[in-house]
């Protein structure tokens, strides 16, 4: 009784534990959603068991819902699931109640047989994998896209790459393309033909040390800027030296290579050669200056010839006209103060006069015996006398420190600020100034004029030609202020001049 006693214990404690085992598989079912059946398979019935309770079923009804497309794979796989060839292992469609459809897993393996071997009891799950198969498809489609994208980054970076070498290769112009350190990584044919290096020679040098001695700390101080994008780019002309040791002038321009880690800190600089241009620049240089000393002697011989008229129209006219007006004589006393020659003396009065004006306008003899601020003071004079208009002068300083030639520029320019003003202006009241002290000389002719614009101006207009080769072949430099309605201003001013003797 003991052994019967202890096995009804053993059966009862397995009772237990197969009531357990189950109830903890009731609720792992019930909270994956999956569904655990055995099929009879020679009474083809089928157990479900799952979160709705204990159903039942045949083949037939288990895979009736089965995607139309699917159909034929998940009858292929049953089969052989219970005919015994293998287990069952199939992802397929079915319809659901709502007329859409879901995904399901089925699985299933023999475990039990008879003594040929055939299936006699099957054991497998269903299970919806309609999130999963959501997810997967939704990763698929993901990794579709990325790949479309890496592709056509790889087709573009490509045709960039082909673009660039097509360019690199081609360009009319030196390319090199630089390291940190500015050293050459990889040169151009244009780069190494113009410099006279062999092919590969000027990987690894420096850019500052292919510069002219003369240009190399400029140069390496430009690399640094643009290296480093302190402010706007900027190009750079200088001179770099060839394989030969001559110089050749080059426009540099330096670019930092946008491209994430691997193009860090790289640069690719651009040179195109200017000699051509340089040499032309020094020829019109040459041509300018050869301009201003002619400028400057046309000058000298105009003065030279108003001295020359002046001195004639003085000496020579004033004379014979003074004789005659004395050969005339005063009027004859008892008469009415007319006589035959009254007309006469007073044409010839006239004459006279008008001499004098002619001459002192060629060459002001004051400016010669008594100075330029004299001279100023006259010529303001005659022009407030002739122009009817207020004429201010204001002069500082001590105008006998400076070279008579530059006291004639002096006078010029007064001369046709005022003549120009009297012609154009409409002014009432004219202003000038004029200033002298340490080395630096300044006059100012302002006047209340109808004014202009001086960017609408001819360069010729209002004699400025005239006014700014004087000034420039001194070493100053001639503004002119204006505006419609806001007068004019004609400012000349001569810097560290030369003191006169």
């Amino acid at each position: 009784m003991p052994v019967v006693r202890r096995r009804l214990s053993a059966i009862a404690a397995q009772d237990q534990a197969l009531a357990r085992a189950k109830q903890i598989y009731d609720l792992a079912a019930g909270a994956s959603r999956l569904v655990v059946w055995e099929h009879d398979v020679p009474g083809n019935r089928t157990t479900l068991h799952g979160s709705g309770g204990v159903q039942r079923a045949t083949r037939e009804s288990l895979f009736a819902k089965v995607h139309p497309e699917d159909a034929t794979r998940v009858s292929g796989a049953t089969d052989a699931a219970f005919s015994g060839v293998g287990p069952l292992h199939c992802e397929y469609r079915v319809a659901r109640r709502d007329g859409g459809w879901a995904w399901q897993r089925a699985t299933a393996a023999v475990v039990e047989a008879d003594a040929d071997g055939r299936p006699v009891r099957l054991a497998g799950t269903f299970m919806d994998i309609t999130a999963q198969k959501s997810y997967e498809h939704t990763l698929l489609e993901l990794n579709r896209q990325l790949g479309d994208r890496d592709q056509r980054r790889a087709r573009a970076l490509a045709w960039s790459e082909a673009r660039f070498r097509t360019l690199f290769s081609s360009a009319p112009i030196g390319i090199a393309l630089l390291d940190a350190r500015l050293c050459v990584l990889e040169p151009n044919a244009m780069l190494t033909g113009v410099l006279g290096y062999p092919q590969d020679a000027l990987v690894g040098v420096a850019l500052p040390l292919l510069a002219a001695p003369g240009y190399r700390e400029a140069v390496s101080r430009w690399a640094a800027r643009q290296a480093g994008r302190l402010g706007p780019m900027q190009s750079l002309e200088a001179q770099l030296v060839g394989y030969s040791g001559q110089p050749t002038w080059m426009h540099l321009m330096l670019t930092p290579v946008e491209g994430g880690q691997e193009a860090s800190g790289h640069l690719v600089l651009a040179a195109k050669p200017i000699d051509d241009r340089k040499a032309a620049e020094q020829r019109l240089r040459e041509y300018a200056s050869q301009v201003s000393a002619l400028s400057g002697r046309l000058i000298d011989a105009q003065e030279e010839e108003r001295r020359h008229l002046a001195r004639e129209l003085h000496d020579e006219i004033g004379q014979v006209l003074t004789a005659v007006r004395m050969a005339l004589g005063p009027p004859r006393p008892g008469q009415d103060g007319t006589d035959a020659f009254t007309v006469p003396r007073a044409i010839v009065d006239a004459a006279i006069a008008r001499v004098r004006t002619l001459s002192s306008g060629l060459r002001p003899p004051v400016l010669d015996d008594l100075g330029l601020a004299a001279s100023l003071r006259e010529l303001c004079a005659q022009h407030r006398e002739r122009a009817r208009m207020a004429v201010e002068v204001e002069l500082v300083g001590d105008d006998r420190l400076l070279p008579p030639d530059l006291c004639l520029t002096v006078y010029r320019v007064c001369q046709e600020a005022l003549t120009n003003v009297a012609r154009h202006a409409r002014a009432t009241r004219v202003q000038v100034r004029f200033g002298t002290g340490a080395g630096h000389t300044v006059i100012v002719v302002r006047d209340n004029g109808v004014g202009f614009d001086p960017l609408a101006a001819p360069e010729g207009h209002l004699g400025l030609l005239g006014m700014r080769e004087r000034v420039k072949a001194h070493g100053g430099r001639l503004d002119l202020e204006s505006a419609p309605g806001q007068g004019t201003a004609v400012i000349a001013n001569f810097g560290d001049l030369p003191a006169a003797g």
